[in-house]
């Protein structure tokens, strides 16, 4: 079982929607059970995840940013995010219930570290189709195939939508429907000895809604939404698996123009691991993400941050952004300049 509590105080210093502050928090509850160690099965295991999000909403309410400069903003809800259980069978691992799509597909490893959102999932997938990540996961099948050391290949399906917190406030609604249509995705990865990963992947989903570009005024109408995406991560000094290091980063997606608001997005990084101790209790790390808009108004943020374990239980984080045209209440805010203290427990 382990306890994880993330908080975020955040000011917005300039630009956006208003200057001011606002503070929010995540509690996780994680629990897993190794049913193999009880003697019950092969090799599988269960695994849930409950979570609190509370506090302020400050994209919404201060920057008016697109990407949602913190990846914990969620408003003030308690719900299961995660329920589900594996079997590996070989070389295969076999994945069902309910799942969150980022953990395993569209991630870098080098970018967990940052704090706007679109270092996780990017808005080319995440604005334009209902995708099963935080807050909200949908019920899914994957499958993991480790063709040899260096090489993987995974797939999964999932629910279409999960609907909204107003319809399924503690996100145990877990029903199918075929109103929902479906999300499929697949990736292939390669990982070189020396642990720099490279993925590509692909995903369509088959009912989803979105303005046509070509009528006047523009409709709704449903259709496919696909697209792809490739990640890098690249150790340029030291090892994934050693103490200290510089690693960099590389992340694009591609969708197709008729059917998204965020067609084309690009973001880029560099870590240094260990900047200011002996080993890689610490990061200092500097990337920017770049949702490219229709309407050619793009939005851009630079992230700047520093992060160190005090202990094993308890770390710190400044961070600072800098967001050119924040685009998500529609045309273009003046720039903004925000900081943010995270900090994070774990026991």
């Amino acid at each position: 079982m382990q306890l994880l509590y993330t908080g975020d105080a955040m000011h917005n210093f300039r630009g956006g929607l208003a200057t001011g502050s606002d503070y929010l928090g995540m509690a996780d509850l994680c629990l897993g059970f190794d049913l193999a160690s009880a003697g019950l099965s092969h090799g599988g295991s269960f695994f849930l995840k409950a979570a609190n999000t509370h506090g302020g909403s400050p994209s919404k309410s201060f920057l008016g940013d697109f990407q949602v400069a913190s990846n914990i903003e969620a408003g003030s809800h308690t719900y299961v995010q995660e329920a589900w259980y594996s079997q590996p069978i070989g070389n295969v691992e076999v994945i069902v219930g309910l799942q969150d799509m980022n953990v395993r597909f569209a991630a870098n490893v080098h970018s967990g570290v940052y704090l706007n959102s679109a270092f996780g999932v990017h808005p080319t997938i995440s604005s334009n189709i209902p995708v099963p990540i935080f807050p909200l996961t949908t019920l899914g099948l994957t499958v993991a195939w480790n063709v040899s050391e260096l090489f993987t290949w995974e797939a999964a399906i999932f629910d279409g939508s999960a609907g909204g917190f107003d319809s399924n406030p503690y996100n145990l609604d877990w029903g199918l429907s075929a109103d929902d249509g479906a999300l499929a995705i697949t990736e292939i990865q390669f990982a070189s000895s020396a642990g720099s990963i490279y993925k590509l992947g692909v995903y369509d989903h088959t009912h989803s809604a979105f303005m046509t570009q070509e009528s006047d005024p523009a409709e709704e109408v449903y259709g496919d939404c696909y697209g792809g995406y490739l990640t890098a991560d690249q150790m340029i000094s030291g090892r994934m698996d050693a103490p200290g290091g510089i690693a960099l980063f590389a992340r694009a997606g591609i969708s197709p123009r008729h059917a998204s608001t965020n067609s084309t997005f690009i973001g880029a990084g560099i870590n240094f691991y260990g900047f200011l101790s002996e080993n890689s209790a610490d990061v200092l790390g500097a990337g920017f993400v770049c949702a490219m808009m229709n309407d050619d108004q793009d939005e851009t943020a630079f992230e700047l941050l520093y992060r160190r374990n005090l202990t094993e239980q308890i770390y710190f984080q400044p961070d600072i952004q800098y967001i050119i045209n924040p685009r998500g209440t529609g045309p273009a805010l003046d720039n903004c300049l925000a900081a943010t203290l995270r900090f994070g427990l774990q026991f």
